[in-house]
């Protein structure tokens, strides 16, 4: 019979056959996790999207899919709770400099 591990609180158990023992590994259960089905482009674009070894595909998710927003009020809450855009400073400075000159017009 194998066994199984599982971690509650701070505290590890091995369950075997026998009873459990106070081993270090463990396995992680997660009652509210769902499979999807993607394609593979689909698995890359999120897959470049994680910030991390420690992101997930739920924070990326969360990052990137926003609910439409359905009155005036809602779209007011979401722009105000928004973190601000990640800007390139380099761009920004270039931007801000050129800023107020005409362009040569069009040939």
């Amino acid at each position: 019979m194998r066994a199984a591990s599982v971690a509650i609180s701070n505290f590890q158990f091995r369950f075997t056959s026998r009873g459990f023992d106070g081993e270090d590994a463990f396995m992680q259960f997660s009652c509210m996790s769902k499979t999807i089905t993607i394609d593979d482009d689909v698995y890359k674009t999120l897959s470049s999207l994680k910030q991390g070894a420690g992101d997930s595909f739920t924070k990326v998710l969360r990052r990137h899919v926003v609910k439409p927003a359905e009155t005036a009020g809602e779209l007011l809450d979401a722009y105000e709770n928004a973190p601000p855009p990640k800007v390139d400073p380099v761009i920004l400075d270039c931007l801000l400099k050129e800023r107020g000159r005409r362009s040569r017009g069009r040939k």
